[in-house]
């Protein structure tokens, strides 16, 4: 699978959301989404979207960059084997390792 950084918010203060900062933007299949942002004073988030799954995980800054590859890792091999729409266990699976909040788009910010 090939991951393009996307700079759709090009410009330096579009990069800017909520007092998080947008450090990587990666689409894969102009329908897969793996993004970071740093916050300066919390943790960072990892932003995903795959199908029907999408969400935030949040991870010290130290943790970061390692997990972000570790989570589109797993997005592959699940593409592999199910598609642009992962399986309902992988769904399952992956939401509770990486703890994916969905609130944070609901409100939660």
């Amino acid at each position: 699978m090939n991951w393009e950084r996307n700079w759709r918010k090009n410009r330096e203060d579009e990069r800017h959301w909520h007092g998080r900062y947008m450090e990587i933007c990666e689409v894969a299949l102009e329908k897969i989404e793996c993004s970071l942002f740093s916050c300066p004073d919390d943790d960072w988030e990892i932003y995903v979207s795959c199908g029907i799954m999408f969400g935030i995980s949040f991870v010290s800054a130290s943790e970061a960059v390692k997990q972000r590859e570790q989570m589109k890792k797993e997005i592959e091999e699940e593409y592999e084997k199910s598609g642009l729409e992962p399986s309902e266990d992988f769904v399952n699976r992956f939401a509770k390792k990486y703890m994916l909040d969905i609130d944070a788009f609901f409100g939660g910010y």
